[in-house]
């Protein structure tokens, strides 16, 4: 150069770098395409079990119907939520709204039942893609049982839905002021409830609490949630 002075140009290869990226990003998409399809096909089911509750004439197995709709669901509304995202990390929020969506429909669909069902939800807590689905079938099942039992065919009433984290730990709980039961009682034959107990421990590696009197109920359930921090 003028005047003596040297130019230094430096090259660097980021071919490796960009396929990578690009490796990944294709990775993300076809995951986020699996998730759409099985949403799509878990719709297609919940069409066939409702095609099916309307073609029989046992209230019985409507019930078991309806119910085994609203599971399906919820699972399908989870798929909804990891088809939109890239990230391995779930709003806590989000997914426990997409589950209340499915029962504001139940709600509307009774409307001689005035119950407010509310969400007080920290809108920054995350959890794991893979404890998203079993978050949204216990919160399902707890909600069922609400419904099925908390309150009476013309009661009007209230439940609402809580998360909140303390370090590590996190805390689900669904209380409403329905008429209550026995905790203490044999509800062994209860199908929902071995879902519950089962998904809590098994999946979540947590623990649930379950308080009634006739004030309500009360069920919380918690776990250890030490990959993801409060944002």
């Amino acid at each position: 150069m003028e005047k003596g002075g040297k130019l230094l140009v430096i090259i660097q290869d980021n071919t490796d770098v960009k396929s990578k990226e690009a490796e990944i990003i294709s990775k993300s998409v076809v995951i986020r395409e699996i998730h759409h399809r099985v949403k799509n096909n878990l719709q297609s089911i919940v069409s066939l079990l409702r095609i099916q509750e309307r073609r029989t004439s046992s209230s019985e197995a409507k019930k078991i119907l309806r119910e085994s709709v609203s599971r399906i669901m919820a699972i399908a509304a989870s798929h909804e939520l990891l088809s939109k995202q890239v990230e391995d990390q779930v709003s806590l929020y989000q997914t426990l709204e997409a589950v209340v969506f499915n029962f504001r429909h139940i709600i509307q669909s009774s409307p001689e039942r005035e119950i407010d069902l509310t969400l007080d939800i920290d809108q920054e807590i995350q959890v794991l893609s893979d404890e998203m689905v079993t978050i949204s079938l216990i919160v399902n099942e707890l909600l069922q049982n609400v419904f099925d039992h908390a309150f009476d065919s013309h009661q009007s009433g209230q439940v609402r839905i809580i998360g909140k984290k303390e370090k590590s730990l996190i805390s689900i709980t669904v209380e409403d002021n329905g008429k209550g039961f026995d905790p203490k009682a044999d509800h062994g034959d209860s199908l929902g409830l071995m879902i519950i107990t089962s998904y809590v421990k098994d999946k979540l590696k947590g623990r649930i609490k379950i308080e009634s009197g006739r004030n309500g109920t009360k069920a919380c359930f918690t776990f250890e949630n030490d990959n993801i921090d409060v944002v």
